[in-house]
């Protein structure tokens, strides 16, 4: 990795970071994925073709269903969390040192675990 792009990534990490340190209004109970594998909820039929299959196949698996519910039991309602992060919600504005960058496209921000 060269050094522009190191400065972008550590740029990165300190938004988010910035982002995990804002106190949040409480906005609900853990995510839904985290109960999603529990036989109670069945069938996956209302999730696109894809995420129902990958739902099942999780579902399917002891280990996997023991280790979500260990993340429901230890998730914390502590912080924001942005909801939907990935390259493209991310603006870079590569000129200056260290280059700035704004986190975009907050429609799924909530209040969460910031782990």
């Amino acid at each position: 990795i060269d050094a522009r792009a190191e400065s972008v990534v550590r740029a990165y990490g300190g938004a988010v970071a910035r982002v995990h340190a804002v106190r949040a209004p409480p906005l609900g109970a853990p995510p839904w994925l985290l109960m999603a594998l529990e036989p109670v909820w069945g069938d996956y039929d209302w999730v696109p073709a894809p995420c129902r299959v990958l739902l099942a196949r999780l579902a399917a698996d002891r280990a996997c269903r023991a280790a979500f519910r260990r993340a429901r039991r230890g998730w914390r309602n502590t912080g924001l969390v942005h909801g939907d992060l990935r390259c493209a919600n991310v603006l870079v504005a590569p000129a200056g040192d260290p280059p700035r960058l704004w986190l975009v496209d907050w429609e799924l921000a909530c209040r969460g675990d910031r782990a």
